[in-house]
């Protein structure tokens, strides 16, 4: 009953996201159905070169997942959720974003592991490549190239006309080659030019079914923001991720965003209920 309790709140919140959609509601995306990706994504990249895929397996629990074999950095493809936008226009809204992602080791150094963030625009993109682009993010990077599995921590930011601009945390972590990773990033106005972020990242082992330990934590921290169009203000933001297999990233699972207040309780049901799939299916089939 606990479980079907957690799955009927889970649920019920998904579908006030889909019946409201001009209302700031909880988002969560198991990529289990088909056109999960193309329908629920605009896969904004720089020549029309997406190489995001999805795929009915290696997922969490074997699951459904998105595919970044032979993504690169070039490409400068962001995934943006476009079903709805978030109001972000007033101090103290706040939104988190979630993302679990299988760890690989990196071929290519200072090319994303892992980027989430909050986008100005549906059609934008997480990279200075563009002058229009206009975001907040934080970034997981490869440390070196000797040291495969090693990352570093980032903010990443960018307003219309301005350049990006990053800052190093000075946080750092060895991952494992083969864990699922779950990262969540908190972005929070603080005013018309500058927003506060923070971020976890756990490990949850090779199925992803369990959480193992955190490996990076960044308490908030005050970021500056410089140019035009910027998230901070903005009545309508979006929600997105990028990543790349050249960074690190093997498989993506199980994107979920939600704003305060229900940020905590909605994203550990997320969680949760990767658990309750898993433990269904077991049932299911008598194994």
């Amino acid at each position: 009953m606990k479980h079907l309790s957690i799955k009927a709140f889970f649920v019920a919140a998904t579908l006030g996201s889909a019946l409201s959609p001009a209302r700031a509601q909880f988002v969560a995306v198991d990529f289990n159905t088909p056109n999960d990706l193309t329908g629920k994504f605009s896969n904004n990249d720089l020549a029309g070169v997406s190489r995001y895929t999805q795929v009915a397996t290696g997922g969490l629990a074997d699951s459904g997942a998105v595919n970044m074999l032979n993504t690169v950095d070039a490409n400068h493809t962001t995934a943006v959720y476009n079903q709805l936008s978030y109001d972000f226009s007033q101090s103290g809204h706040s939104i988190t974003v979630s993302q679990f992602v299988k760890r690989q080791n990196a071929s290519i150094t200072q090319t994303p592991f892992i980027m989430l963030g909050i986008l100005s625009d549906l059609n934008g993109r997480m990279d200075a490549g563009s002058a229009s682009n206009s975001y907040a993010s934080i970034r997981i990077d490869p440390s070196s190239a000797s040291t495969a599995t090693n990352v570093f921590l980032q903010t990443e930011t960018k307003g219309s006309g301005g350049s990006r601009t990053r800052f190093n945390t000075g946080l750092a972590a060895s991952l494992v080659p083969g864990d699922w990773y779950r990262v969540s990033g908190t972005f929070k106005m603080n005013s018309p030019t500058d927003l506060l972020i923070s971020m976890t990242l756990e490990d949850w082992g090779t199925t992803g079914s369990a959480f193992q330990s955190t490996a990076l934590a960044l308490n908030p921290i005050l970021i500056s923001l410089t140019g035009t169009n910027l998230v901070t203000g903005d009545g309508s933001v979006w929600v997105g991720v990028r990543a790349f297999d050249e960074g690190g990233s093997n498989l993506l699972d199980n994107f979920a965003a939600a704003p305060e207040p229900m940020t905590a309780s909605l994203l550990g049901l997320a969680a949760l209920m990767i658990r309750y799939r898993r433990r269904s299916a077991v049932a299911l089939t008598g194994c």
